[in-house]
């Protein structure tokens, strides 16, 4: 299954990507693709508590520019490439970010130009 995306005006990649809440109700995000964060996704407290997700446990964060710090970890369904597949959240502030562990596997192609898109699919 192709996943498109596109270029926002602040040059970013931006997917959606339907997560599934505690009664399996799907709910769209929008999330950046950030290939410098290692983990699956994040999500804000807010929709952390929309969602009903299951606490995981505390794990220390790092990101690029920001010291290490612990954050709370969630489980969580979410429709990639087709399948529903369980992957672990972030509870970090700001937009929602798809990182490596959930782009692994998929050929990712971009057009970073305005008004740009990316496609992602299956390998």
């Amino acid at each position: 299954m192709l996943l498109v995306g596109e270029l926002s005006a602040n040059r970013e990649l931006i997917v959606t990507l339907d997560v599934l809440d505690d009664t399996e109700e799907r709910h769209t995000v929008r999330c950046l693709l950030n290939t410098g964060f290692g983990g699956y996704l994040t999500l804000s407290t807010s929709a952390v508590e929309v969602l009903g997700l299951p606490f995981a446990g505390d794990v220390e964060f790092e990101l690029a520019g920001v010291p290490p710090r612990s954050v709370r970890r969630f489980r969580a369904v979410v429709e990639w490439q087709g399948e529903l597949v369980t992957v672990s959240v972030l509870e970090v502030e700001g937009l929602p970010l798809v990182g490596m562990r959930l782009l692994y596997g998929s050929d990712l192609h971009a057009h970073l130009i305005d008004g740009g898109f990316a496609t992602l699919a299956a390998l």
